[in-house]
């Protein structure tokens, strides 16, 4: 029997087919409804990695408009005195510990690029609190 007859068959009346005739329909459907699985996932595949694809791009370009600005500010941030600068860092740690600024002597200041997320940050900071 031709597999589009007995799907046809299978249709409208399954009752009159042999057993072996709707084992093989039943895997028929299986086997059809499987392909088109796989087909809309490998679509779904191609969309996700195009998207992929132009995502990556505009990163790229706002990136390098990022890095540009970013190296503006930090010639400007050099420009800056650096005896204000310590007399800032002095005030807020006297501030911090309700200290006077002369007790208080600032010897070294080395900026550091912290990789740390916000979030543990703010759990040392809340921590530190505790403590003190």
């Amino acid at each position: 029997m031709d597999l589009s007859i007995l799907i046809d068959k299978m249709s409208t009346d399954i009752s009159s087919l042999t057993a072996v005739e709707r084992l093989v329909g039943g895997l028929t459907a299986t086997f059809l409804a499987m392909v088109i699985v796989f087909v809309v996932l490998i679509l779904i595949m191609f969309c996700v990695s195009l998207m992929n694809r132009v995502l990556i791009e505009r990163q790229k370009s706002k990136q390098e408009v990022e890095s540009v600005s970013l190296k503006e500010e930090v010639y400007e941030e050099e420009d800056t005195n650096e005896e204000e600068l310590i007399a800032v860092i002095t005030s807020a740690i006297a501030a911090s510990l309700n200290t006077s600024t002369s007790n208080i002597v600032v010897r070294n200041i080395i900026r550091t690029n912290s990789i740390d997320p916000a979030w543990s940050k703010a759990g040392r900071v809340e921590q530190m609190k505790k403590i003190y």
